[in-house]
């Protein structure tokens, strides 16, 4: 706020809301709404339904509701209750941030319409920047969350090393990882970010693709068994408190020379792209690194758009590894790395691990095994 001489800032994100106040509501069937005052002061702007949650759990000072909901009853719209939210810091009639990228047009034309007085400033920019560096509780928390997608994904290599289908394997992560969340005794919740429509309770995810079905990316589970010589991909995302890691993996039944040439491919041009993670280097700088390894492995015909991304408050955020990408990596910033081959004839190829940039380097965050695997 200060470097864009903003008076406040109205965060609508759910994952903007979390980061600064505390507060999940799970599901976002109505509007919650953060507001952040430069000169002091924390609140919330969530529907009637929502007051008991978010006055207990939020680290907010004032909550302000809307809508009718038993004995509480608040304003007539979710815009007037960021009116008087940010009548409260002061910014009634100030200059505030806003989330442009995430905000709907209806939701914008509303919200002018309840402040006419206020000069609005997209600061969507800014806003997810704040979230790049994680500090010692989120780092904390991806190290639990990692816990689980490796526990997951040992449970899925060892269902698809006894011959289980598509949906075995992703079941076998998911209920070892729910087993760990019910002995787990934190309390942690593994509750992830819900949508207009709707709220996802537990956000311990996996699914599994083999064959040419790889070239799918993202695809429920099924029934299929993988056959000789065809690669199945895992995938693993986890959530502990509002921090998420990916965990993936790729395993090739009874495979032939040509199945171990192309594994052995990405997992050298896996081995240059994690080594150039690094303190100082710009996400540009290792797609660089991944570029000339595709080259030199002869198969830059199927580099990606990028070979890896940020994680944190969602599975995939800011920022990309990518060529053009000029964000800075620092201590504290988690990424994913996975440079992968996805080719017609096979599908596809892949490892990815979550890691978190050091003062030194590098910490790999997910442990699992990650050499050439094979049934």
């Amino acid at each position: 706020m200060r470097d864009q001489d903003l008076d406040a800032v109205v965060l609508s994100r759910p994952q903007s809301v979390f980061h600064q106040t505390g507060f999940h509501a799970g599901i976002y069937s109505r509007p919650v709404v953060a507001v952040l005052g430069r000169a002091g002061g924390v609140g919330l702007a969530v529907h009637a339904l929502r007051k008991v949650r978010a006055e207990a759990e939020g680290r907010v000072d004032s909550v302000s509701v809307f809508g009718h909901w038993g004995v509480h009853h608040g304003a007539e719209s979710w815009q007037a209750a960021v009116a008087m939210e940010l009548d409260r810091v002061g910014a009634g009639r100030g200059r505030v941030g806003f989330e442009g990228e995430f905000m709907s047009v209806a939701a914008w034309d509303g919200l002018r319409e309840a402040l006419p007085g206020v000069d609005w400033r997209d600061a969507s920019g800014a806003i997810k920047g704040v979230r790049l560096v994680k500090d010692e509780d989120e780092v904390a928390n991806l190290r639990h969350a990692a816990t689980f997608a490796d526990r997951g994904m040992a449970a899925a290599l060892e269902a698809a090393r006894a011959r289980r289908s598509e949906a075995e394997i992703a079941g076998a992560a998911m209920i070892e990882m729910q087993r760990l969340w019910q002995t787990d005794g934190t309390q942690a919740s593994a509750m992830d970010f819900g949508h207009a429509e709707g709220g996802v309770l537990n956000g311990l995810w996996c699914y599994c693709l083999s064959g040419t079905r790889i070239a799918l990316n993202c695809a429920p589970p099924t029934a299929r068994v993988a056959r000789k010589g065809e690669f199945e991909w895992i995938v693993i995302w986890s959530v502990y408190n509002g921090m998420h890691v990916e965990n993936e993996r790729c395993i090739v039944v009874d495979p032939g020379a040509e199945q171990r040439a192309i594994f052995e491919k990405i997992l050298r041009i896996r081995a240059h792209v994690k080594a150039a993670v690094q303190p100082g280097a710009t996400c540009d700088d290792v797609a660089r690194v991944a570029r000339e390894q595709y080259e030199k492995e002869d198969v830059s015909q199927y580099l990606p758009g990028r070979v890896g991304h940020g994680v944190g408050l969602s599975p995939h955020e800011e920022p990309s590894l990518a060529r053009g990408a000029g964000i800075r990596l620092e201590p504290g910033v988690a990424v994913t790395v996975e440079p992968n081959l996805r080719m017609p004839e096979i599908g596809g190829c892949q490892h990815s691990d979550t890691v978190l940039v050091t003062t030194h380097g590098y910490e790999s965050l997910t442990l699992t095994e990650n050499g050439l695997l094979t049934t």
